[in-house]
């Protein structure tokens, strides 16, 4: 187990001694890759481990999210992680890919690309539509 409070000693009571724990889980889990049902619940169990003592954890939150959606049993606990991810997120664009992934914004984009004289122009412009779904709301909500 990487119970890293009795290996280094630390004070239980410090919250560096969680972002550590929670970084080695998130490391650790990481590590196992897609293999035999056991590696699978190792990975999601170092995860799991790592959001629930560090909640604000982004990468920790995406990645146990990405390892959820890909199966119907647990896509929705991944659209929830997701929505944490999206709520601690630092910049604008974690956030809003954080949130498409969650499900809450679907972008819509037309691309028009025009060629006069060997000039090309691409005009790009994206455009997002927010679907409603109540429970995770709730979560950017919180305070």
């Amino acid at each position: 187990d990487s119970n890293m409070k009795t290996i280094v000693h630390f004070d239980p009571e410090a919250v560096e001694t969680d972002h550590l724990v929670a970084w080695t889980d998130f490391l650790r889990g990481r590590g196992y890759s897609y293999g035999t049902n056991y590696e699978s619940e190792e990975k999601l169990r170092h995860l799991r481990r790592a959001v629930k003592l560090k909640p604000n954890f982004v990468a920790a939150q995406e990645c146990l999210g990405e390892n959820m959606l890909g199966y119907p049993e647990t896509a929705r606990e991944g659209r929830i992680h997701y929505t944490w991810a999206a709520k601690y997120a630092d910049t604008q664009a974690e956030k809003v890919r954080a949130l498409q992934k969650a499900g809450l914004l679907v972008s819509v984009g037309e691309t028009n690309v025009t060629s006069v004289n060997r000039k090309v122009t691409v005009t790009e412009r994206m455009y997002f539509i927010r679907k409603r779904d109540r429970e995770l709301e709730a979560i950017l909500n919180k305070p």
